[in-house]
């Protein structure tokens, strides 16, 4: 499986505090960058800008390892047959099936 189309990276993330200078408010925002460009911002306050702009600087890293595994998990995928509850699928069918969905979800959106 081919890497995705989206802005190369490394992904980084970066807080930008301030104050209003009207009324002094305190305010900030969080960016994730890839390169020098900003491709996220959000400002929700800054325990959650933080947070949030951590884990999506990550997202291509662990698109990667997703896919990675999933590779891994559907060429060990197997079911035991002819059992008395029908074919029972083994831990790594499971775990295929728990990544797969996301690997989709990354590449196409949440309407597949």
């Amino acid at each position: 499986m081919s890497r995705e189309n989206w802005t190369k990276g490394p992904w980084t993330y970066d807080y930008k505090p301030g104050i209003d200078s009207k009324d002094k408010t305190l305010w900030g925002y969080a960016e994730v960058l890839a390169g020098e460009d900003a491709i996220l911002r959000t400002d929700r306050g800054e325990a959650d800008d933080i947070a949030n702009a951590r884990l999506a600087s990550l997202s291509p890293e662990m698109y990667d390892v997703l896919v990675e595994a999933l590779e891994y998990f559907d060429d060990r995928s197997d079911a035991e047959t002819m059992t008395d509850r029908g074919d029972v699928p083994n831990d790594e069918m499971v775990m295929a099936e728990k990544i797969r969905p996301l690997v989709i979800r990354a590449r196409l959106g949440n309407g597949y």
